[in-house]
C-alpha cells in the first residue's frame, strides 16, 4: 500500500451506503430471529406437518438469505469504513464490528447453512406421519443456538455503532509503552 488514503464518500453517497448498511443489518437480525423461532417451534412440536413445514422453511430461508445479508452487511460496512473518518482498522469498535461480521459470515458459510439444509432434507425424506424428533435428529438445538448467538452478536455490533467505545487503535498508551497499540478502554 502506498500510504494514500482512499477518497471519502460524498455526504449523499455516505447516506446511501449507510442506509443500505442499516437495512441489510436489520434484515440479518430479523432473519436470525425467524430462524430461531422456526427452530423453537420445530423443537417443541410433535405434529409431523408442523415439523416438516418449519424445517423446510428454515432450509429454504437460511441458505438463500444468510450469506447475501451477511455479505451485504460486511461490504457496506467496509465501504463506510474506507470512505469515512472512522476507517476500517482505526477504531476498536469498528474492528470489533468487522470481527463479528466476518466471524458470523464464516460460521454461516461453514456450519449453519449445512445444518439448515440437513434439517430440511430430513423433513422432506420421510412420510409426514413418520416425522418426529427421532427422524429429524438433534437439529433443533443447533438451529436455535446458532441463531440466538448470531442475534446477540449482531445486537452487540449495533450497540458498538451507537456508543463507539474504546477509542482508537494503534495509539500508544501509558499501559502499553513502546508497543504502538493500546488496549480497549471502557468509557463510562
Amino acid at each position: 500500500m502506498t500510504g494514500r488514503r482512499l477518497p471519502r464518500l460524498s455526504p449523499r453517497l455516505r447516506r446511501l451506503v449507510l442506509t443500505v448498511h442499516v437495512c441489510v443489518s436489520v434484515a440479518w437480525i430479523g432473519l436470525e430471529l425467524v430462524l430461531a423461532v422456526l427452530g423453537a417451534v420445530g423443537l417443541l412440536s410433535d405434529d409431523p406437518q408442523t415439523l416438516r413445514s418449519v424445517y423446510v422453511a428454515a432450509g429454504l430461508l437460511g441458505p438463500a438469505m444468510l450469506i447475501p445479508f451477511g455479505a451485504a452487511t460486511l461490504v457496506s460496512g467496509l465501504l463506510l469504513g474506507w470512505g469515512t473518518k472512522w476507517g476500517v482498522l482505526r477504531h476498536w469498535w469498528v474492528a470489533a464490528k468487522l470481527a463479528i461480521s466476518v466471524g458470523l459470515l464464516v460460521a454461516v458459510t461453514v456450519v449453519v447453512n449445512g445444518r439448515l439444509r440437513e434439517a430440511s432434507d430430513r423433513a422432506l425424506e420421510g412420510r409426514v406421519e413418520d416425522l418426529g424428533q427421532a427422524a429429524l435428529g438433534a437439529v433443533g438445538h443447533p438451529v436455535i443456538g446458532s441463531s440466538a448467538a448470531a442475534v446477540a452478536l449482531l445486537v452487540a455490533a449495533t450497540a458498538l455503532s451507537i456508543y463507539k467505545p474504546w477509542g482508537r487503535l494503534g495509539r500508544p498508551s501509558a499501559s502499553s509503552p513502546g508497543t504502538g497499540y493500546s488496549a480497549p478502554h471502557h468509557s463510562q
